[in-house]
């Protein structure tokens, strides 16, 4: 009897080990043994993607528009970064209301840059942005046809800008 329980306790602790090792291969543990090597990685990956989901600089950009006639998206693009998730310039912003987007850095020591063009019937509106990783933001604001552009806000890491047309 003591020989077979020494087998069940030696293939439970195999198993036990091999889920472990499977666990630190998976967590990206590549030297080390148990789980006490396993656990920093796990930690480590842990924050790893909690960081990612922040980028390191972000524009959120409100335009609105304070004239009696609704502006037609021309174009939008980014120079550096990425749009975030559903969050592209409008396609049309009505008189007397606002339309809002945002992008972000998207790599490793990385800001974000770009800029939208709206047409109206007065003529266009042009509007950009620019949070570089190093260095201060900048913010560009146009409207011809004896209309105006003010800026407001717009410092920081994660900026948040508004642009308004009158």
């Amino acid at each position: 009897m003591y020989g077979n329980a020494k087998k069940r306790a030696g293939g439970r602790l195999a198993r036990r080990v091999a889920t472990v090792g499977a666990a630190a291969l998976l967590a990206g543990v590549t030297v080390g043994t148990g789980v006490a090597a396993a656990q920093p990685a796990v930690q480590s990956a842990v924050q790893s993607s909690a960081s990612a989901a922040q980028a390191q600089r972000s524009t959120h950009v409100t335009l609105n528009n304070q004239t009696g006639v609704s502006m037609t998206r021309k174009w939008a693009s980014l120079t550096h970064g990425e749009w975030q998730a559903n969050s592209y310039p409008a396609e049309v912003i009505g008189a007397w209301s606002s339309a809002a987007w945002q992008s972000q850095s998207d790599g490793f020591a990385t800001g974000t840059e770009g800029e939208a063009v709206y047409v109206t019937s007065f003529g266009e509106v042009y509007v950009k942005w620019n949070n570089p990783y190093v260095g201060s933001n900048s913010y560009t604001c146009t409207a011809s046809g004896g209309h105006s552009c003010e800026r407001s806000g717009g410092s920081g890491n994660n900026a948040s800008v508004t642009f308004t047309v009158r």
